[in-house]
C-alpha cells in the first residue's frame, strides 16, 4: 500500500501510529524501512508483520510511504480444523493492524 504524504519535513507520529521514534520531532526521512513483528495480544499464535518505508523517488510535492501488512498462524495444518475460520481471522488482524498504523490524519488523506 503506497501512501502519498506531503514532502519534506514531516511529524512521522501525525501521520502513524507505528513509526520509528526519532529524538527530532520533524525530520526529513530520505529513506528507512522498518518491519516488526506482532503477536495478537489475545491469541499469540497469530502474527501480524508490519513493513513501514519510505520510498526512494520522491515527487515535488509528496513523498510516498510503504506500508505492507502480512500475517501469518502458527498452527499444525494437521490440527487446523477450521482452515477457513483461522483465514478469516487472518484477515481481521490484517485489517486492525492497517487502520491501527495510520492515524485519523492519514485515513482522512487516503479517503479525499
Amino acid at each position: 500500500n503506497h501512501i502519498k504524504l506531503p514532502a519534506g519535513k514531516i511529524a512521522l507520529d501525525e501521520w502513524f501510529s507505528l513509526r520509528p521514534i526519532l529524538p527530532w520531532p520533524e525530520v526529513l526521512m530520505d529513506d528507512f524501512v522498518m518491519r516488526t513483528e506482532i503477536p495478537h495480544p489475545d491469541d499469540p499464535k497469530f502474527v501480524a508483520i508490519v513493513t513501514l518505508g519510505v520510498l526512494p523517488k520522491h515527487e515535488e510535492e509528496t513523498t510516498t510511504y510503504l506500508l505492507d501488512i502480512d500475517t501469518r498462524a502458527k498452527v499444525d495444518p494437521g490440527a487446523a480444523g477450521d482452515v477457513w475460520g483461522v483465514l478469516n481471522d487472518l484477515r481481521e488482524l490484517k485489517n486492525d493492524m492497517f487502520f491501527g498504523t495510520l492515524t485519523e490524519k492519514t485515513i482522512g488523506r487516503l479517503r479525499s
